[in-house]
């Protein structure tokens, strides 16, 4: 469930999902929640009067991470697989990141508008969502054909990279022992790898006054 808190401490349920996990939340400028859920990877837009419905459906196990663009897009980090996208208002996605990582975990967007995606292998995190990896869905979900009043739409995108249009996304690697990585999108969709590490795992992403990057990683508690 979501809660909504007010300036005294007093709570209420204000979005209560048919999904099992709730992993971040994102508001727009009106004040429209963004809920990224698993297991079945769905995105809900919910407004400020606690009226939520399906506005994406990632096709992947979880939508771990939420975070809007310069221009004021939806961007979702998944797992299982772990990508990047991009969604505009209308529901359409574009794939920015097709990584060989099982997790995006947090996704951050600097003053010039590049986003950074901190990306984890499965096996270094399982210890985070181990019901959720231990029994992973076989196949993504099928569309639903129909749907409560409480959801008014759902968008049911193609994953594929080659559906997504566009400039094609940083070519898979295989990540080998590699626990995590850090990746940058440019504006203009182009993406790199910056940081990578074989024994410590990026959960977060932060920004010094000059530019550099701190990057925040488990499972011994260290700051790069």
């Amino acid at each position: 469930k979501i809660y909504k808190v007010d300036a005294k401490g007093a709570g209420t349920v204000f979005f209560d999902p048919p999904d099992k996990y709730i992993w971040a939340l994102a508001v727009d400028k009106t004040g429209n929640v963004f809920a990224a859920t698993g297991d079945k990877g769905m995105i809900y837009k919910i407004t400020p009067d606690g009226k939520g419905e399906a506005f994406y459906a990632t096709k992947a196990t979880h939508a771990i991470s939420l975070v809007f663009d310069r221009e004021g897009r939806l961007v979702v980090g998944t797992e299982s697989p772990g990508r990047v996208f991009q969604v505009d208002a209308s529901c359409k996605p574009f794939v920015l990141l097709d990584s060989p990582f099982n997790e995006i975990h947090a996704l951050r967007v600097d003053a010039n508008g590049v986003i950074y995606a901190a990306a984890l292998s499965g096996r270094t995190s399982s210890e985070d969502r181990a019901p959720a990896r231990i029994t992973p869905e076989p196949t993504p979900p099928p569309p639903v054909p129909s749907v409560s009043t409480e959801i008014t739409a759902i968008a049911i995108a193609d994953v594929s990279v080659a559906a997504s249009g566009g400039a094609p996304p940083a070519a898979r690697s295989t990540p080998g022992s590699a626990a995590g990585a850090l990746y940058r999108i440019l504006p203009d969709g182009a993406s790199d790898q910056v940081w990578e590490s074989r024994e410590d795992a990026p959960y977060d992403v932060g920004f010094e006054p000059d530019g550099s990057l701190l990057v925040a990683t488990g499972n011994k508690g260290k700051i790069y």
